[in-house]
């Protein structure tokens, strides 16, 4: 057993020290090589593996940044990336990846005008890791099955559009349908008041001339009351033949049922884009590392679990799109038959109110040409300028002018303002001779008509006499 002098001796030693220095900066030298080296794997499948630096990588310069547990210094403790907050210089860190990051940034300040969206980018690094091992997956049957459920999901997409914008149309129709039926029936209230209230002047015949204007009345008062019959069977029409079909399409299931199948589709497709970035990810695993049963048993499931999801996913897809298609052709047919309806209806709506408004106005007119004979016998007009002299003659001559003088043999009292009221003795400047027995002329400073037998005509008169005239 050793003594206590001899074990101060060993601790007085500085060789175990030594080893233990050595040791000990051996293992920081290794740690810091390991960390200063990235793992030999592809950009995509690193930013795959830590999204949320995706966003951090500078894209207008083509170098790749690593994430931040892959860097590490001299000490072997990682270093943090220089957008998120390192105060360190660039050279003296000895990780090469972020000291070109560091130059490039240095360079390129403030030339990136914006940043993508996360989901975005996060769908372009997916679609690069399914570029990359999809050809390992399946060899080329697995690259024609995928294009076809590109095509599949294309389709669905278009259909998706296409039936929404269809939805839409229906609801604009029958928003516009009942808007015009609201209108519309207000329109007959209004229409019905009018009929109501010709139909009272028609019976009433308040007139004392004659009975032209309430016979009118009367015949415009059956002609509204019929035309408004007709609006109310055009609106009655359009509710039930045009808005009440369409609108229970717009809320049917049919398009609900096919979007729920479009949907479970495009989970089920979700699910399979992320089978095969983790089966990319066990492929990449046992490439570089050493072959394992574990691993290969893990790869084996993954992709057993990948064509079961891909098959059901193509199961879905033709389902969605086989729903999808009928309920556009649907969309596509009955929002077509409401339309020519429609048309139809309101087409047929105006010929009826065409032609009671033809036979009304047949009967307006005949009242008002049997009006105007028998006013234009009892008191023509004060501007009537038809037929001057044209079936009259006279003896002697007349000046210029076409006017003569006439003595009045006998007396007239005018009946309205636009005649002329006349005595025994005076004379008149005959102006315009109609045919219906009728003059013009003017008397003492005024004008009218008068009726042309109550005067002759006289080639002589007293100047005295002319005076009176004027």
């Amino acid at each position: 057993m050793p003594n206590l002098e001899e074990v101060m001796s060993i601790r007085r030693s500085p060789w175990p020290w030594v080893l233990i220095l050595l040791l000990v900066i051996t293992l920081a030298v290794v740690r810091g090589s390991l960390s200063a080296t990235p793992p030999s794997s592809s950009p995509e499948l690193l930013q795959l593996l830590h999204p949320d630096l995706v966003d951090e990588q500078p894209e207008d310069y083509g170098v790749w940044n690593p994430p931040p547990e892959f860097r590490g210094g001299g000490d072997g403790a990682p270093i943090p990336h220089p957008k998120l907050g390192c105060r360190r210089p660039c050279l003296q860190c000895s990780c090469r990846v972020q000291r070109q990051d560091r130059v490039k940034l240095r360079v390129g300040v403030g030339d990136r005008e914006k940043k993508d969206s996360v989901a975005g980018t996060r769908t372009r690094v997916s679609r690069a890791v399914l570029k990359q091992f999809v050809g390992g997956i399946g060899g080329s049957d697995n690259l024609a099955s995928d294009e076809n459920e590109v095509q599949q999901h294309k389709k669905l997409e278009k259909l998706y559009i296409s039936t929404r914008a269809a939805k839409h149309f229906q609801r604009d129709i029958v928003r516009g349908v009942e808007g015009y039926i609201v209108t519309g029936t207000k329109q007959v209230e209004i229409g019905t008041k009018l009929s109501e209230d010709s139909r009272k002047y028609g019976t009433e015949n308040t007139c004392t001339t004659g009975s032209t204007l309430s016979k009118a009345a009367l015949g415009y008062s059956r002609a509204r009351a019929q035309i408004e019959k007709e609006r109310e069977n055009l609106l009655k029409l359009l509710g039930t033949q045009v808005a009440e079909p369409i609108r229970a399409m717009v809320v049917g299931s049919a398009l609900e049922d096919a979007r729920h199948l479009a949907q479970r589709y495009d989970r089920v497709r979700q699910e399979a884009e992320a089978q095969v970035i983790d089966v990319a990810r066990r492929q990449a695993r046992v490439r570089e590392t050493n072959v394992s049963s574990d691993n290969i048993l893990k790869l084996e499931s993954a992709e057993t679990k990948l064509h079961e999801l891909k098959s059901n996913m193509a199961k879905l897809g033709k389902e969605a799109a086989a729903a999808m298609a009928a309920v556009e052709g649907q969309q596509q047919r009955l929002t077509l038959q409401r339309l020519i309806a429609m048309v139809e209806a309101e087409r047929t709506y105006h010929q009826q109110v065409l032609e009671i408004l033809d036979q009304l106005e047949g009967e307006m007119l005949s009242e008002r040409q049997g009006f105007e004979a028998h006013h234009a016998a009892s008191s023509p007009a004060f501007n009537e300028t038809e037929d001057l002299f044209a079936s009259h003659t006279y003896d002697g001559s007349t000046d210029g002018m076409g006017y003569f003088l006439g003595e009045v043999i006998h007396g007239y009292q005018a009946e309205s303002d636009v005649e002329l009221t006349l005595a025994v003795g005076d004379y008149v400047v005959v102006r315009k001779v109609t045919n219906n027995g009728w003059a013009e002329g003017e008397c003492k400073g005024k004008a009218g008509w008068f009726p042309f037998e109550y005067v002759e005509r006289r080639e002589r008169v007293l100047a005295s006499k002319v005076a009176e005239v004027f």
